[in-house]
């Protein structure tokens, strides 16, 4: 094998990237399953797709809603005072959230203005997806505070997908 990999290395490779492209369609397609086609005479592909067919499954039975995802950006500090003090500061127009965040936040996302990227409903602790993904949270709104194990919390969401009523900021 030109990656120098032995045939049950390979094989390994291919049931892993099975599994992540069927995790990826199942997640990305709101649990719709196509079928999927092994094009291959190894010994290998009946246990292949067995372990394909038992990953899908599994997946469909978290109830996981995958397809619920964000694009939000937070505030840490270690107080409830703190935070609402920099909640009213933001919402005034005295400083912006990505400079409070670079400021304040005890966060690394801190750095880049707070900026969480994208995500998936789950990724984040409880207390974040029952904001970030309930359809009542205005896109560019400040929410918060949050209390979370790690402290108090300002969250901004900026795109939502999967959620009713999606729209962005």
């Amino acid at each position: 094998h030109s990656l120098g990999l032995g045939s049950h290395d390979m094989y390994m490779l291919l049931v892993m990237t099975s599994l992540a492209l069927a995790w990826l369609h199942v997640f990305q397609s709101k649990a719709t399953v196509s079928v999927l086609y092994c094009h291959s005479n190894k010994p290998h592909t009946t246990t292949m797709k067995f372990f394909l067919a038992l990953f899908v499954i599994f997946a469909l039975s978290t109830g996981i809603e995958a397809s619920k995802s964000a694009t939000a950006s937070h505030i840490l500090v270690d107080g409830e005072d703190a935070c609402n003090d920099l909640k009213v500061k933001i919402e005034s127009g005295e400083v912006k959230f990505e400079d409070a965040a670079k400021e304040h936040s005890k966060c690394p996302s801190g750095k880049s203005g707070g900026s969480l990227g994208n995500f998936r409903q789950g990724q984040m602790v409880p207390e974040f997806d029952k904001v970030i993904f309930d359809p009542a949270t205005e896109m560019g709104k400040v929410y918060g505070p949050v209390k979370t194990q790690f402290g108090y919390h300002l969250i901004q969401v900026f795109k939502r997908a999967g959620v009713n009523g999606d729209e962005s900021a």
